[in-house]
């Protein structure tokens, strides 16, 4: 199989990361730049910034025009009334400034009951209103809830991009440790199979001599196809763990790249020291720099806003409302009123609107104050599932350290017995059934020490990760870690 070609994809991160073998902190770095999951995470953040200026709209001033004309009629006039209408952010008030004219053709031109344009001079009215809120609508009102809710959703999901990004990158280890050491077993396998061929031939040899009975081909070429079958097993293996991790693995485009069994270093037989310091340290970075809880209390500021809001429905609604208006020109509804009227008038008033029942404004603020409850309960089990799962990770960390050593041993000491008991049978003190014993001892406790020694890396990244630690693919790109 060609070698996938990784290397362009770790000369775009830095070239730190440039080589022919894949390394922990290339896929860390693919994940952060290029995964398709973070991708709609971004997206969904996006989304919400639009809807943030959708609702900063609800203060956009609003041109208010009409016009009419009756060309026919008891009453025949033409009016023009526009208005510009400013709500503002500022106790909710809002302000209007407009003008209007109507024009009579004939006399009589406006109903009584129209006093407005009756009452005018011909060159129109300019005016000037205002409303402001006395309870309800006054500290918040929707338009104003909507924005620090929509504000507080977009640091949400900036919180939950982050929390994306340290999901798959705890995946992207898991799955790189797996491919690691699935490929260590196929190699192990391989190399199994080389002596296991290499012994058939040698055998076949000394049958043919006849200095072996035939029945030890037959065991040494029974030995060669377990060791072949094995080698296929570990290889299907193998592939399949570099699919997966070609879900992480990806290219400038986002596409996925399984790599090669070649791309793989090989598996050290080195064993990390733990730092006690480490695990003093973890709970608090965990609860304080962990992403998913700050989406949490996020949450729970838009649902305080939302309390806040429902709260203030409950108030009756009472508006206070000065209006200015002056005219100009003359009156040639009535003329020779102009004297009588008064150019410049003042108007204010009160306007009160009650349920009297109030069950919606009770209703919404019972749900909201039922959600912030729910969600306080579960910011509470997040805290406590975080601490569950730091010490879950240290514990994993230390017995993988401990369990990854002994597995060294053993597979040393397996290797050991298994050379040894090859060496007997070239001199004729045993039989190929016991070395093939010996070498399938070998092989499993090399595939245990392998899955120590991956699962102690992979621990060791994965705790530091969970606790919010920062990588050198973080610090390549920018990126924080939580």
């Amino acid at each position: 199989m060609a070698p996938v070609p990784v290397p362009a994809l770790t000369s775009t991160i830095t070239a730190s990361f440039s080589g022919d073998a894949v390394v922990e902190e290339e896929v860390l770095a693919s994940i952060l730049r290029f995964h398709p999951e973070i991708e709609a995470a971004i997206a969904r953040r996006d989304q919400a910034q639009g809807d943030l200026l959708a609702a900063r709209g609800g203060f956009d001033p609003r041109l208010l025009a009409e016009g009419e004309i009756v060309p026919q009629g008891y009453y025949d006039y033409r009016r023009v009334d526009a208005a510009i209408l400013q709500p503002t952010p500022f106790w909710g008030i809002e302000v209007l400034g407009g003008y209007r004219v109507g024009l009579p053709d004939d006399v009589p031109s406006f109903a009584p009951y129209n006093e407005d344009f009756r009452d005018a001079l011909d060159r129109g009215e300019l005016r000037g209103e205002i409303k402001i809120p006395v309870y309800r609508g006054g500290p918040i009102d929707k338009r104003r809830a909507a924005i620090r809710k929509e504000r507080i959703r977009v640091e949400r999901l900036e919180a939950e991009i982050r929390s994306e990004r340290l999901f798959l990158s705890i995946e992207g280890i898991r799955s790189y440790w797996s491919w690691r050491a699935a490929v260590a077993k196929l190699r192990f396998a391989e190399q199994l199979a080389d002596i296991a061929k290499a012994r058939d031939e040698a055998v076949g040899q000394r049958v043919r001599e006849g200095s072996m009975a035939p029945i030890e081909r037959l065991e040494a070429t029974r030995a060669l196809r377990e060791r072949q079958q094995q080698v296929i097993e570990a290889e299907q293996k193998a592939l399949l763990s570099a699919l997966k991790l070609g879900l992480f693995l990806r290219g400038p485009e986002g596409e996925p790249l399984p790599p090669t069994a070649a791309l793989a270093p090989e598996l050290e037989n080195r064993v990390e020291d733990l730092d006690p310091r480490r695990r003093d340290q973890a709970y608090d970075a965990a609860v304080a720099g962990r992403p998913e809880l700050e989406a949490l209390r996020r949450k729970m500021s838009e649902l305080e806003v939302q309390v806040e809001l429902n709260q203030n429905q409950l108030f009756p609604k009472l508006d206070f409302k000065a209006k200015l208006s002056s005219d100009f020109g003359e009156n040639t509804v009535e003329p020779g009123r102009e004297d009588e009227l008064e150019p410049t008038e003042l108007k204010l008033g009160l306007e009160l609107d009650v349920p009297l029942l109030f069950r919606e404004a009770r209703g919404e603020l019972a749900a909201a104050r039922a959600e912030r409850e729910e969600l306080r309960q579960k910011i509470r089990f997040t805290i406590d599932k975080l601490q569950a799962e730091v010490a879950s990770a240290w514990v994993v960390l230390q017995t993988s350290q401990r369990n990854a050593r002994i597995a060294i041993d053993l597979r040393e000491l397996a290797e050991a017995v298994a050379a040894g008991e090859r060496r007997r049978f070239e001199v004729g003190a045993t039989d190929l059934f016991t070395v093939f014993l010996r070498e399938t001892s070998a092989f499993d406790a090399a595939s245990k020490a392998i899955d120590a020694l991956a699962t102690q890396r992979a621990a060791d990244t994965i705790f530091e990760l969970s606790t919010c630690g920062t990588r050198p693919a973080h610090e390549a790109l920018g990126i924080p870690p939580c």
